[in-house]
Protein backbone atom coordinates (compact mmCIF):
# COMPACT_ATOMS: atom_id res chain seq x y z
CA UNK A 1 0.00 0.00 0.00
CA UNK A 2 2.86 2.40 0.79
CA UNK A 3 4.41 1.83 -2.63
CA UNK A 4 1.04 2.31 -4.31
CA UNK A 5 0.43 5.59 -2.46
CA UNK A 6 3.90 6.80 -3.44
CA UNK A 7 3.26 5.98 -7.10
CA UNK A 8 -0.08 7.81 -6.97
CA UNK A 9 1.63 10.88 -5.50
CA UNK A 10 4.35 10.85 -8.17
CA UNK A 11 1.73 10.48 -10.92
CA UNK A 12 -0.23 13.40 -9.43
CA UNK A 13 2.86 15.61 -9.29
CA UNK A 14 3.80 14.63 -12.86
CA UNK A 15 0.28 15.48 -14.06
CA UNK A 16 0.46 18.87 -12.34
CA UNK A 17 3.81 19.54 -14.01
CA UNK A 18 2.51 18.62 -17.47
CA UNK A 19 -0.50 20.93 -17.04
CA UNK A 20 1.78 23.68 -15.74
CA UNK A 21 4.03 23.48 -18.79
CA UNK A 22 1.08 23.25 -21.19
CA UNK A 23 -0.36 26.40 -19.60
CA UNK A 24 2.98 28.15 -20.11
CA UNK A 25 3.03 27.23 -23.80
CA UNK A 26 -0.60 28.29 -24.21
CA UNK A 27 0.15 31.62 -22.57
CA UNK A 28 3.05 32.27 -24.94
CA UNK A 29 0.79 31.63 -27.92
CA UNK A 30 -2.01 33.78 -26.50
CA UNK A 31 0.32 36.74 -25.95
CA UNK A 32 1.20 36.72 -29.64
CA UNK A 33 -2.52 37.08 -30.30
CA UNK A 34 -2.58 40.21 -28.16
CA UNK A 35 -4.49 38.91 -25.10
CA UNK A 36 -3.20 38.71 -21.55
CA UNK A 37 -3.27 36.20 -18.69
CA UNK A 38 -0.66 37.82 -16.51
CA UNK A 39 -2.45 36.87 -13.29
CA UNK A 40 -1.50 33.22 -13.92
CA UNK A 41 2.07 33.77 -15.04
CA UNK A 42 5.24 33.93 -12.97
CA UNK A 43 8.45 35.13 -14.59
CA UNK A 44 11.65 33.41 -13.45
CA UNK A 45 14.89 35.23 -14.28
CA UNK A 46 18.56 34.39 -13.85
CA UNK A 47 21.38 36.69 -14.93
CA UNK A 48 24.59 35.65 -16.71
CA UNK A 49 23.70 31.99 -17.21
CA UNK A 50 26.09 29.69 -19.04
CA UNK A 51 25.47 27.10 -21.75
CA UNK A 52 25.15 23.65 -20.20
CA UNK A 53 23.91 24.90 -16.83
CA UNK A 54 21.00 22.96 -15.33
CA UNK A 55 17.83 24.65 -14.09
CA UNK A 56 15.70 22.63 -11.67
CA UNK A 57 12.52 23.22 -9.70
CA UNK A 58 12.34 21.23 -6.46
CA UNK A 59 9.69 20.85 -3.80
CA UNK A 60 10.39 20.94 -0.06
CA UNK A 61 11.59 17.32 0.05
CA UNK A 62 13.98 17.72 -2.88
CA UNK A 63 11.78 16.05 -5.53
CA UNK A 64 12.74 17.46 -8.96
CA UNK A 65 9.55 18.68 -10.64
CA UNK A 66 11.15 20.36 -13.63
CA UNK A 67 14.58 20.30 -15.23
CA UNK A 68 16.06 22.11 -18.19
CA UNK A 69 19.53 22.40 -19.76
CA UNK A 70 20.44 25.96 -20.70
CA UNK A 71 21.07 26.32 -24.43
CA UNK A 72 22.06 30.00 -24.66
CA UNK A 73 24.27 32.25 -22.47
CA UNK A 74 23.25 35.57 -20.92
CA UNK A 75 19.97 36.49 -19.28
CA UNK A 76 17.45 33.66 -18.80
CA UNK A 77 13.75 34.45 -18.43
CA UNK A 78 10.88 32.00 -18.61
CA UNK A 79 7.16 32.03 -17.80
CA UNK A 80 5.61 29.44 -15.48
CA UNK A 81 2.05 28.83 -14.37
CA UNK A 82 2.12 27.65 -10.75
CA UNK A 83 -1.62 27.94 -10.06
CA UNK A 84 -2.08 24.15 -10.04
CA UNK A 85 0.74 23.48 -7.58
CA UNK A 86 -0.12 22.58 -3.96
CA UNK A 87 0.59 25.18 -1.29
CA UNK A 88 4.15 24.91 -0.07
CA UNK A 89 7.75 26.00 -0.49
CA UNK A 90 9.78 25.35 -3.63
CA UNK A 91 13.21 26.29 -4.96
CA UNK A 92 14.60 27.09 -8.37
CA UNK A 93 18.26 26.18 -8.75
CA UNK A 94 20.60 27.19 -11.56
CA UNK A 95 23.66 24.95 -11.41
CA UNK A 96 26.73 25.63 -13.52
CA UNK A 97 30.08 23.85 -13.47
CA UNK A 98 31.30 25.73 -10.41
CA UNK A 99 28.38 27.41 -8.63
CA UNK A 100 24.70 27.09 -7.74
CA UNK A 101 22.17 29.93 -7.50
CA UNK A 102 19.13 29.18 -5.34
CA UNK A 103 15.83 31.10 -5.51
CA UNK A 104 13.22 30.04 -2.90
CA UNK A 105 9.54 30.65 -3.55
CA UNK A 106 6.23 30.01 -1.81
CA UNK A 107 2.90 29.01 -3.34
CA UNK A 108 -0.15 29.95 -1.26
CA UNK A 109 -3.70 29.85 -2.62
CA UNK A 110 -2.44 30.03 -6.21
CA UNK A 111 -0.30 33.09 -5.41
CA UNK A 112 3.47 32.96 -5.81
CA UNK A 113 6.00 34.97 -3.82
CA UNK A 114 9.79 34.89 -4.07
CA UNK A 115 11.89 35.26 -0.92
CA UNK A 116 14.40 37.74 -2.37
CA UNK A 117 16.31 38.06 0.91
CA UNK A 118 16.83 34.28 0.99
CA UNK A 119 18.36 33.94 -2.48
CA UNK A 120 21.82 32.42 -2.22
CA UNK A 121 24.82 31.57 -4.35
CA UNK A 122 27.34 28.95 -3.29
CA UNK A 123 30.38 27.45 -4.95
CA UNK A 124 30.67 23.74 -5.56
CA UNK A 125 33.68 21.77 -4.28
CA UNK A 126 36.39 21.11 -6.86
CA UNK A 127 38.38 17.87 -6.98
CA UNK A 128 41.67 17.36 -8.77
CA UNK A 129 43.85 14.25 -8.92
CA UNK A 130 47.48 13.76 -9.83
CA UNK A 131 48.71 10.19 -9.53
CA UNK A 132 47.84 9.14 -5.96
CA UNK A 133 47.31 12.70 -4.68
CA UNK A 134 43.82 14.20 -4.34
CA UNK A 135 43.13 17.88 -3.67
CA UNK A 136 39.68 19.06 -2.61
CA UNK A 137 38.99 22.79 -2.53
CA UNK A 138 35.95 25.01 -2.12
CA UNK A 139 35.30 28.74 -1.85
CA UNK A 140 32.85 29.18 1.05
CA UNK A 141 31.76 32.81 1.25
CA UNK A 142 28.76 31.74 3.33
CA UNK A 143 31.04 29.89 5.79
CA UNK A 144 29.05 26.66 5.39
CA UNK A 145 30.99 23.47 6.24
CA UNK A 146 32.04 20.78 3.79
CA UNK A 147 31.57 17.14 4.78
CA UNK A 148 34.02 14.75 3.10
CA UNK A 149 33.79 10.96 2.95
CA UNK A 150 36.22 8.75 1.05
CA UNK A 151 35.32 5.16 0.11
CA UNK A 152 37.45 2.42 -1.41
CA UNK A 153 36.44 -0.75 -3.24
CA UNK A 154 37.95 -3.48 -5.36
CA UNK A 155 36.08 -5.38 -8.03
CA UNK A 156 33.41 -7.59 -6.51
CA UNK A 157 33.87 -6.19 -2.99
CA UNK A 158 31.79 -3.85 -0.88
CA UNK A 159 32.85 -0.24 -0.36
CA UNK A 160 34.94 0.53 2.71
CA UNK A 161 34.88 3.94 4.38
CA UNK A 162 38.48 5.17 4.62
CA UNK A 163 37.96 8.72 5.79
CA UNK A 164 35.24 11.00 7.14
CA UNK A 165 35.56 14.61 8.25
CA UNK A 166 33.91 18.02 8.31
CA UNK A 167 35.81 21.18 7.42
CA UNK A 168 35.19 24.92 7.54
CA UNK A 169 36.80 27.69 5.53
CA UNK A 170 39.83 29.62 6.72
CA UNK A 171 40.10 33.41 7.02
CA UNK A 172 40.09 33.60 3.21
CA UNK A 173 36.86 31.55 3.08
CA UNK A 174 38.66 28.68 1.38
CA UNK A 175 38.52 25.00 2.29
CA UNK A 176 41.45 22.87 1.15
CA UNK A 177 42.07 19.22 1.91
CA UNK A 178 44.81 17.06 0.42
CA UNK A 179 44.77 13.26 0.53
CA UNK A 180 47.39 10.71 -0.43
CA UNK A 181 46.03 7.38 -1.65
CA UNK A 182 48.06 4.28 -1.00
CA UNK A 183 49.84 3.18 -4.19
CA UNK A 184 49.55 -0.40 -2.93
CA UNK A 185 45.76 -0.29 -3.05
CA UNK A 186 44.70 -0.17 -6.66
CA UNK A 187 41.00 0.07 -7.32
CA UNK A 188 38.09 2.51 -7.28
CA UNK A 189 37.74 5.38 -4.85
CA UNK A 190 34.63 7.46 -4.29
CA UNK A 191 34.41 10.91 -2.74
CA UNK A 192 31.11 11.95 -1.18
CA UNK A 193 31.08 15.73 -0.72
CA UNK A 194 28.17 17.33 1.17
CA UNK A 195 27.62 21.09 1.41
CA UNK A 196 24.67 23.50 1.45
CA UNK A 197 22.21 20.57 1.51
CA UNK A 198 23.70 19.23 -1.74
CA UNK A 199 25.71 16.05 -2.28
CA UNK A 200 28.37 15.64 -4.98
CA UNK A 201 30.02 12.36 -5.94
CA UNK A 202 33.45 12.03 -7.53
CA UNK A 203 34.66 8.62 -8.71
CA UNK A 204 38.42 8.15 -8.88
CA UNK A 205 40.67 5.30 -9.96
CA UNK A 206 44.18 4.34 -9.00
Amino acid sequence: PLKLNLMKRIMKISLILVVMLMSTLTYSKTVSDGTSKEEKVTYVTFENVKIGSILTLKNDIGFIMYSETIQAPGKYTKQFDFTLLPNGTYTFEMESAFEVTVKPLTVSDKKVSFAKNEETVFFKPVVSQKDNMILISQLTLDKKPLDIKLFYSQKGEEEVLLFSGTFKGNESSIIEKAMALSKNHKGTYKLLLSTNDHVYIENLKL
